[in-house]
């Protein structure tokens, strides 16, 4: 297994490395595009570029070659562009945090296909629509994204498994839905700055975890 920490500029070697298991190159000052070759590497587990000026697009074959990837986290850059449909093709993620971005778009339903996805996190990007359910997530952050949209009934389906829920400045409409109070794990519900109307579900009065 191979970790690699690195500071300064990204060589474009490291795509190079097909036993590498695991990249860190978060909180530096790294500018310019994410190699593609990275992507390429069949063995890595977890790219964490997070906090850094990296820019450009993510290719849109990002998921054909990471049969093993369980986390990409690339929060506080540059990016823009869409969320590629090809990364639901590494079915083994985990964590998926692209938050603090410009990403722009339809966010993919086909994220609902992510088996393991745990934790994801949108937040503070230019995203246009919700994505489909899944119901492993513990965590869902989508706050700050032009949604325009509802709550739709089906974000009852995570059940017990979702902790904190961020939807905050999303541009919501219509009402909350009874079925939040399936939500029995919840800790954290986040919904302000929105255009909500009616009346608190008497639903929520079952989210005895709520804090």
């Amino acid at each position: 297994m191979w970790a690699f920490i690195l500071a300064g500029e990204i060589p474009i070697q490291i795509g190079n490395l097909q036993n590498l298991d695991y990249l860190a190159l978060h909180s530096n000052n790294l500018t310019g595009s994410i190699p593609p070759k990275i992507f390429n590497i069949s063995t890595i587990t977890r790219i964490t570029l997070a906090d850094n000026h990296f820019s450009g697009h993510l290719p849109s074959t990002i998921g054909h070659s990471l049969p093993n990837m369980e986390w990409l986290i690339f929060p506080k850059n540059k990016l823009s562009g869409t969320i590629p449909n090809s990364i639901t093709e590494a079915s083994k993620i985990s964590v998926l945090d692209l938050s603090y971005n410009s990403f722009s778009g339809l966010i993919p339903n086909t994220l609902g296909n992510l088996r393991l996805l745990n934790m994801l996190n949108l937040a503070y990007n230019c995203l246009t629509t919700e994505s489909s359910a899944n119901g492993m997530l513990a965590f869902l952050g989508l706050g700050s994204n032009p949604l325009r949209g509802i709550l739709p009934q089906l974000i009852g389906n995570f059940s017990e498994s979702l902790r904190k829920f961020f939807a905050h400045d999303c541009k919501l409409k219509g009402s909350i839905p009874q079925e939040i109070g399936n939500l029995r794990g919840l800790i954290l519900l986040s919904l302000f700055n929105n255009d909500l109307d009616g009346t608190i579900p008497t639903s929520v009065r079952t989210l005895k975890t709520l804090q």
